[in-house]
C-alpha cells in the first residue's frame, strides 16, 4: 500500500472524528500527528492513525451522584440507609477506565426509640406468714420492671400480688369451763346437809399446750339448815 493509499486511509476517519467533542486544542493536536504520519508507509500511517484515534476516544466512566431508593431499614430505632450511584457520567467506551470506587454506601438513620413492652421480674415476699400457728397467708409481690415499659410499650398484663396460705403447728388452746350443772339434791332433809354442783373443762377442752381451765370445777352448798322435828 502506497502512502497515497495511506493519506486517504487517514483522512477516511475524519468523519469519525467529527462526531467526538474534541476541543479546538485536541482537533489542532490531531491534525498535526496526521500530517507528520504523511511521508511514511501507508501500514505506518494505518497504526499511527489507529493510535491517535483510540487515544482520542477513550471515555474514562464517571461517577453519577449518590441517591437511594429506599426508606431507612428500621422504622425505630437504629437503621440504614443505602445509597447507590453509577458509573454513567460518562459510561466508560472505547477503553476508557471503569469508574473507581464503590458503587454503593451505608448510613445509619436515627429514628425514635422502640417501644419497650413491660416484663414482670419473679415472686418475691417481704413477709412471713401472717400468723405464728395454725393456718396464715404469706403474701408474694412482682414488679412490672424486666424491663419496665417505656416508649409507649405496653405494661405487664397479670396482677402483681399472689397469696398462697401456709400451714404452721397448732395452735395452743386454753380450756374453758362449761356452764353449772344442776345442783344435786340435799344430802339430808333437816338440819342441815349439802349439795353440790359441778362444771366440766370442756368449753373448749385444753389441747396443744393450752392452758387447763383455772377454778374449781365442784361447788358445795348447805342446804336444808331447818331442825329436826322433837
Amino acid at each position: 500500500m502506497s502512502s497515497k493509499w495511506g493519506l486517504a486511509l487517514l483522512f477516511g476517519f475524519f468523519p469519525i472524528i467529527c462526531t467526538v467533542p474534541l476541543s479546538d486544542k485536541e482537533l489542532e493536536d490531531f491534525r498535526a500527528k496526521c500530517h507528520s504520519y504523511s511521508h511514511h508507509s501507508a501500514q505506518t500511517i494505518l497504526e499511527g492513525v489507529i493510535s491517535t484515534v483510540n487515544n482520542i476516544l477513550n471515555i474514562n466512566g464517571g461517577w453519577s451522584g449518590w441517591y437511594t431508593q429506599s426508606r431507612c431499614s428500621a422504622t425505630c430505632g437504629r437503621g440504614v440507609f443505602t445509597y447507590i450511584r453509577y458509573c454513567n457520567n460518562p459510561t466508560p467506551a472505547y477503553g476508557g477506565r471503569n469508574c473507581h470506587g464503590p458503587s454503593t454506601k451505608y448510613e445509619a438513620c436515627k429514628l425514635q426509640p422502640c417501644p419497650v413492652n413491660g416484663g414482670w421480674s419473679g415472686w418475691y415476699t417481704q413477709s412471713r406468714c401472717s400468723a405464728t400457728c395454725g393456718r396464715g397467708v404469706i403474701t408474694y409481690i412482682r414488679s412490672c420492671n424486666n424491663p419496665t415499659p417505656s416508649y409507649g410499650g405496653h405494661s405487664c398484663n397479670g396482677p402483681s400480688t399472689k397469696y398462697e396460705a401456709c400451714k404452721l403447728q397448732p395452735c395452743p388452746v386454753d380450756g374453758g369451763w362449761s356452764s353449772w350443772q344442776n345442783p344435786t339434791q340435799c344430802s339430808v332433809t333437816c338440819g342441815g346437809g349439802l349439795r353440790k354442783r359441778t362444771r366440766t373443762c370442756n368449753h373448749p377442752t385444753p389441747a396443744n399446750g393450752g392452758n387447763q381451765c383455772q377454778g374449781r370445777s365442784l361447788q358445795r352448798e348447805h342446804c336444808n339448815t331447818n331442825p329436826c322435828p322433837g
